[in-house]
């Protein structure tokens, strides 16, 4: 929405999201410690030594990323919008770590301990006309994406009959 908006209603969404950034955090802190308190097999895996090592750099560029989201939306909104794609960024960049140490966490069981993603795949029969769909539907799908961008490019301004 900061990207998208101008005035008073960019200043409450950037509020938002410095607000959300913290409930965030929080979540994925929860989260985290769930997933290695109720799983051992994810406990083994998360905090055994040659992996941490690696493993430690996600959380780091998480909270390294927070607080630049915190204090960018201290300084926002600036001047021409500069950055105000920047906490959008930002954003998708904590989720796709987030998402990359749950599948890391979890892999390759879909379920923890029950169900493998190879147990889970449906047969080759079926995975072969779900490309085939996906292969026609998806270039409209896309068309459609972009002709709507379009269309809505540009930010949200007030509401006026003049």
């Amino acid at each position: 929405m900061i990207l998208k908006t101008e005035g008073d209603l960019q200043k409450r969404a950037i509020r938002w999201a410095r607000f959300a950034i913290w409930v965030m955090v929080i979540g994925a802190i929860l989260s985290s410690m769930a997933a290695v308190l109720t799983d051992t097999r994810i406990y083994d895996r998360m905090l055994a030594f040659p992996e941490l090592t690696l493993l430690i750099v996600m959380p780091v560029v998480s909270v390294i990323l927070t607080l630049l989201m915190h204090f960018l939306c201290g300084v926002l909104p600036l001047p021409d919008d500069k950055l105000a794609w920047m906490p959008f960024a930002i954003a998708v960049c904590i989720f796709v770590l987030g998402f990359v140490g749950l599948v890391y966490s979890f892999y390759p069981f879909i379920i923890p301990g029950q169900l493998q993603i190879v147990d889970a795949a449906a047969a080759p029969a079926s995975l072969m006309v779900i490309l085939v769909g996906a292969v026609i539907v998806l270039p409209f799908l896309i068309g459609y994406t972009l002709v709507a961008y379009h269309v809505f490019r540009g930010k949200a301004r007030d509401l006026s009959y003049d």
